[in-house]
């Protein structure tokens, strides 16, 4: 609301700049949220915005936050689109720090396209230049993305293997919103294992830590991944939406 409210002023004074950041920040929150379209309006109006101001740097954020946008609908075609564009603006302006975020994000859009390879290319490199530049948030996004991966392609051994290394990172980051994340990933990796009390647990943990973080995205996809592991006769298993935040 407060953002909102000063979206408002700054359209009133005509700060461009301003109102770009402004668009950004509530097409983050409408991200966070699940409201997809939302975000992309805002995150598109403020391209134009920063296109206008020939604000480089902003334009590739801007690029960077549409095509994860697009990654949460499916749309894969214009998700690695906006990161090839945002990852050559980024090579350009020698923003090494941006180039180790756009490595990870033109993985994930590689393991959507089943291309497991290219991911963990990717992935690897994100975490090289990461830790080049000591950038702890971007060496754990790529330790949590190459884990997942592993879990994706069905390399289970790999991704049990990788998994402490991905949680002293996490740690090491500081950022406690990626908990969840991890507790998915361990009920994904105990699932497949045999492990089914223990993977339960860990898929309740992160669907909990989503619900409280209102990320009913991430907590969207922690469902399923729980919903993909259960068998039929669990019917519990529909309890965090019947409490879960609002979208």
């Amino acid at each position: 609301e407060l953002t909102q409210k000063g979206l408002a002023i700054k359209r009133k004074i005509g700060d461009r700049a301003g109102i770009a950041t402004s668009l950004d920040i509530i097409g983050l929150v409408d991200m966070e949220k699940g409201a997809i379209n939302d975000a992309l309006k805002n995150f598109n109006e403020a391209l134009s915005i920063k296109e206008k101001l020939r604000d480089r740097l902003g334009i590739s954020n801007s690029l960077n936050y549409i095509g994860n946008a697009h990654l949460l609908t499916g749309d894969v075609a214009k998700a690695e689109d906006a990161h090839v564009r945002c990852l050559k603006m980024r090579e350009e302006l020698g923003d090494q720090s941006g180039i180790a975020a756009s490595y990870n994000n033109m993985g994930s859009v590689a393991v959507q396209k089943g291309e497991y390879s290219q991911a963990e290319e990717l992935f690897s490199k994100a975490r090289a230049l990461a830790g080049q530049t000591g950038e702890k948030e971007f060496i754990a996004d790529a330790c949590v993305n190459l884990t997942e991966m592993y879990v994706r392609a069905n390399q289970i051994g790999r991704a049990a293997a990788l998994l402490a290394e991905t949680k002293q990172a996490v740690s090491e980051s500081g950022i406690e919103s990626r908990l969840p994340a991890i507790r998915r990933l361990e009920g994904m990796i105990l699932a497949r294992t045999g492990k089914g009390r223990e993977s339960r647990e860990m898929f309740e943990a992160s669907a909990s830590g989503f619900e409280a973080m209102h990320s009913s995205g991430e907590m969207a996809m922690t469902l399923y991944e729980w919903s993909m592991t259960m068998p039929p006769d669990e019917p519990e298993i529909m309890r965090p939406i019947q409490t879960g935040a609002a979208g």
